[in-house]
Formats: C-alpha cells, structure tokens, sequence
C-alpha cells in the first residue's frame, strides 16, 4: 500500500514538473530585450521585457484578460511599469481593467483620441481609481523605461485627424521602441492617413520589427510606408478563421514585396523575438 501511495505522489510531482516546465519561459539573460506577441485571437498584446523593466503595448479585448496575465505570470512579470493603449477600439483596451486589477501598473500612455465607448469609459474610470498615471501620447515625445529601453512615440500628432475612413484608427499610437541598435515599430492599427502624416513628418521609420498594424487589413501597410520601414521580421496579431479575412491578401502581398520574414499568431501561436542590443533574433517555435 505505501509503494502505491510513493508511485502516485512521485507521478503527480512529475506531471507538475512537467506541466510547469512547458508554460515556463527561459530565464531573460542580462542585457537582452525580450518581445512576446501574444496569440489571443483577433485582438493585440505585446510584452517588452528588458532585465529590469517591462512594459505591455494594449491589452486586448473583453475576454483577453486571463490569457494576458497567464502569460505574463508565466514570464516573472509582477510589475507592469508602462501599459501602452495604442487607441480605444475593444480589441486593443478590452482586458485593460482585469489586467489592472491584478498587476500593478505604474503608467498608462493613451492616444487620448475621444471614442467615447462604454470599453473606453470603463477603462478610464479603472485608471481614475487606481491613481495610475496617465500620459496622452503625441509626435515627439521619448520615454525611457528602465537603463535600457526607450520609446518615441511617431504618432498621433498635437491635433487629431478627423473625417478618415477610422479616426481612432489614424490616431493610433505609433512607438518606435529602441533596445541598443534594435528598433521595433509597433503601429497600432494605423491606416493609410496615419502613415501619410508619419512619412511627411520626415522621421527615421527603419525597423528591425514591425508589428502589422490593423491585422493585416487593407487600408493598412502600403507599400511607400513599408519600403521606408524594411522590416526584418513583421508579425501579424489575428485569429484563426476570422470573419474579416485579415490578413488580406493585398497586404501580406506589400510586406513580401520588402522581404519582411511574417509571422502569424493564428498559424505560430506567441510569437517571441529577442535581442542583445545588437541583432534580433525570432525564437517561436
């Protein structure tokens, strides 16, 4: 009886084992920057994390919340110093209060665009009660986060676009995230008006990173834009099956066209980049 007692224990502490392992991240080496695109359906989440800072770009939609803080429990994340709300759609702001409520934040960076939504409302109010600070974004501001990371925000501009076919799409925060010589461009779901201003503004786009903006849509990542960014790497953040047909056809045509690597949340799941200041490297499985 107590050898069959030993063998359940034994085989329950190496399925725990074993299950712990394979949710648990590679410890972040010094002086690295590590990039996790989360898969959660059709809706945005990035962790930045650098040895002494970590910083979450939107948070997905109503029902991301658990998948987020899973996520960022499984990578040793207990602080979250910026949350970045690229703008106010539900699929970008959405899992904002559970995340919140269980992480705590010490900044949030928001468009500021008014889309006035009862998602917009509600995350507001959670940012209101919490005392989080509260920065809007626009063209020219640079934001340090940690020894290592910094960020300029490329758009919106002081005054908003109005009358595009999406006005809180063309506000979108746009951030150029520097870790040494590394450069990712997160693009938020910017559409063609949003990347006219950024281009007329005459700022240096190159990237290593780009995350595709919109999910791949249409009205997104034209060609000029692209040819001025050269990504490496360009991941996509959309869900299997979607009833939008993102990506769209024409787009991942432009993002072959400049030699972009793609990768897809709905085919490769998380997608993880790293970097040691000097390359970048795609560590998805």
């Amino acid at each position: 009886m107590r050898s069959k007692v030993i063998t359940v224990y034994l085989l329950a502490l190496l399925s725990a084992l074993f299950l712990f392992s394979g949710c648990a991240r590679q410890e972040l080496p010094a002086h690295h920057m590590r990039l996790t695109v989360m898969s959660i359906g059709e809706a945005d989440s990035l962790l930045i994390q650098t040895p002494d800072a970590a910083v979450l770009v939107d948070t997905g939609d109503i029902h991301s919340g658990s998948a987020i803080l899973r996520r960022l429990r499984a990578d040793g994340v207990r602080r979250l110093d910026m949350v970045v709300l690229s703008h106010p759609h539900e699929d970008h702001i959405g899992g904002f209060c559970d995340v919140a409520s269980a992480i705590p934040v010490g900044t949030v960076l928001d468009s500021g665009f008014p889309y006035g939504s009862p998602v917009q409302r509600s995350t507001l109010e959670c940012i209101r009660k919490q005392r989080i600070r509260y920065r809007r974004a626009h063209v020219g501001q640079r934001i340090r986060v940690g020894n290592a990371l910094w960020m300029e925000v490329l758009w919106p501009s002081a005054r908003f676009l109005r009358g595009t076919e999406s006005d809180a799409n063309n506000n979108s925060v746009v951030l150029m995230v520097h870790f040494g010589k590394t450069r990712l461009l997160l693009a938020g779901d910017a559409e063609t008006a949003a990347e006219e201003g950024i281009l007329a503004s005459g700022a240096d786009i190159r990237a290593d990173f780009l995350k595709v903006a919109h999910q791949g849509s249409r009205d997104s990542s034209s060609l000029v834009f692209l040819r001025r960014v050269r990504p490496r790497f360009a991941a996509i953040c959309v869900g299997a099956n979607n009833s939008y047909g993102h990506p769209t056809r024409e787009a991942l045509a432009r993002l072959h066209a400049v030699g972009a690597r793609i990768a897809r949340t709905d085919h490769d799941g998380d997608l993880i980049y790293e970097s040691d200041g000097k390359t970048l490297s795609n560590l998805t499985r």
